[in-house]
C-alpha cells in the first residue's frame, strides 16, 4: 500500500474540497505495518546522504518506532524525496521528524473532517393572497409618503410665516435696529 502511494504522482492543487476531503481521508485511513515502516525507515535515512549516526541501525530503529506511529499514506508522502521530509529539513532528526509528520497530519485531519454545506433552503412560496395582501400594503406606503409635506418645505413656510409676523431675522436685534454684535443675536 504504501508503495504505491510512494508511486502516485503529486497531486493538483485544483482539486475541489470534496476531492482533497476524499484524499485525506484515504491518506489517513490505512496504518503501517512494520515492515512497511522499517522500508520507509531505511529509505528516509538513505535520502541523507551526508548522515554518519555513530549507530546506524539504532537510529533507523527510532525513525522506523516514529514511522510506525503514523498512518500508511502520510509515510509514504514522507519519505517521498518529491514531496517529503528530505525536501523541507537539511538535517534529520526525530524531533524535527515528529513536527512535520504531526504537521501533516493535522493538515490531512482537518481535510478529513470537511462537511459540505446543507443544501440551500428553497425560496419561500407565497400565496397569491399573501401577495395581494403585500401589493395592497406597499401602495398605501407610497400613497402615504406622497401626501405627506416635505420637512424643509415645512420648515421653509414657518420661516416665512414668523417673518410676516414681524418676528426679527437673524440679522436684525429686537425692535428692528441691525444687529452690530459679532456673536449670536441676544
Amino acid at each position: 500500500m504504501a508503495q504505491q502511494l510512494a508511486l502516485l504522482p503529486q497531486q493538483a492543487m485544483t482539486l475541489s474540497l470534496e476531492q482533497r476531503s476524499s484524499s485525506a481521508q484515504r491518506i489517513l485511513a490505512s496504518p503501517i505495518g512494520p515492515v512497511e515502516a522499517a522500508r520507509a525507515a531505511k529509505r528516509l535515512v538513505g535520502s541523507y546522504a551526508h548522515m554518519k549516526p555513530s549507530d546506524a541501525d539504532t537510529f533507523v530503529e527510532s525513525v522506523m518506532a516514529v514511522l510506525s506511529g503514523y498512518p500508511a499514506g502520510l509515510v509514504a508522502e514522507c519519505v517521498d524525496p518529491r514531496t517529503g521530509v528530505a525536501r523541507t529539513l537539511k538535517f534529520l532528526s526525530i524531533a524535527e521528524l515528529v513536527e512535520w509528520l504531526d504537521a501533516r497530519q493535522r493538515h490531512y485531519q482537518s481535510f478529513a473532517d470537511w462537511r459540505p454545506r446543507p443544501p440551500a433552503l428553497p425560496p419561500p412560496t407565497f400565496t397569491e393572497e399573501h401577495k395581494a395582501t403585500m401589493r395592497q400594503r406597499l401602495v398605501d406606503l407610497f400613497r402615504r409618503l406622497a401626501t405627506r409635506a416635505d420637512p424643509i418645505d415645512e420648515m421653509k413656510r414657518a420661516y416665512r410665516t414668523s417673518r410676516a409676523q414681524g418676528a426679527p431675522s437673524r440679522d436684525q436685534a429686537p425692535g428692528g435696529a441691525p444687529n452690530l454684535s459679532p456673536g449670536p443675536p441676544s
